[in-house]
């Protein structure tokens, strides 16, 4: 039966309170936290896209866009200029590039254990020269990703909006096209990279801007204040994990003497 109670109103942005600003930051900001099980999720997916894309499988193209966690860390981007906060834009700056680099990597070293075919058949990711149609739906794609963050009723579509976000194969292809030795295609697919990447930032920020987030300092260094804590705590854990370690390192050397 629909719940009207759950439903607030039939706008976009007017009825965005704070409480709702305040869960969608503390959402984007946890699901780009730089931890160890984020960087996983995006090797594999970049693993299973490359996979997908020599073996023709549109299955595992879909798979690995459902998987990689990339969209929320360009949402933490948009949000840090908006709220004009300096250490949540550099933080998701650098998650972008290191997942960047991961999911390039990760393609490259998939594409070596596989037979590189004579035509490469997903062009269509690697076209030479700039298209304007490109730019517009990555602008829709963001502005429908950033709305799905927002909007509760529209959360489930958050899966859907993920597979929409051409982000992870063009990485895949470019590692591919490396691989091949096409650097014509190798430059192109990371063009459309960066179209892709610019429009979904340019469209979430004038989301975040009509609804409002720019009110939202404080949570938002509240947010990366608990995040600082939760990341230390898994630090000292680390810390404390290898001097166990090497404590039984040395008693068992200590021992065999």
């Amino acid at each position: 039966m629909f719940n009207f109670k759950k439903v607030k109103g039939d706008h976009l942005f007017r009825d965005v309170d704070d409480e709702t600003r305040s869960q969608v930051v503390e959402k984007i900001i946890e699901a780009s936290t730089p931890r160890k099980s984020f960087f996983v999720m995006v090797a594999v997916s970049s693993l299973v896209c490359t996979a997908g894309l020599l073996m023709e499988s549109v299955a595992l193209i879909i798979g690995a866009m459902l998987v990689v966690p990339m969209l929320s860390a360009i949402l933490s981007v948009s949000l840090g200029m908006v709220v004009r906060n300096a250490k949540l834009f550099f933080r998701s700056i650098l998650v972008v590039l290191k997942s960047f680099l991961l999911l390039f990597v990760a393609a490259f070293g998939m594409a070596i254990f596989f037979d590189m075919p004579q035509l490469f058949s997903y062009e269509f990711l690697l076209k030479t020269n700039f298209k304007l149609e490109l730019f517009i739906v990555a602008l829709v794609v963001g502005f429908a990703a950033s709305l799905s963050f927002i909007r509760k009723e529209l959360s489930q579509y958050v899966t859907g909006t993920a597979i929409a976000v051409t982000l992870l194969p063009p990485i895949s292809a470019s590692a591919i096209a490396l691989r091949m030795g096409h650097q014509e295609y190798f430059l192109s697919a990371l063009w459309i990279f960066f179209i892709n990447f610019i429009g979904i930032v340019f469209s979430s920020m004038a989301v975040f801007i009509v609804t409002k987030f720019h009110h939202s300092e404080k949570i938002v260094a509240r947010e990366l204040a608990q995040e600082a804590k939760f990341l230390d705590k898994l630090t000292r854990k680390e810390r404390m994990h290898k001097w166990i370690m090497e404590g039984f390192s040395l008693v068992k050397n200590f021992i065999k003497r």
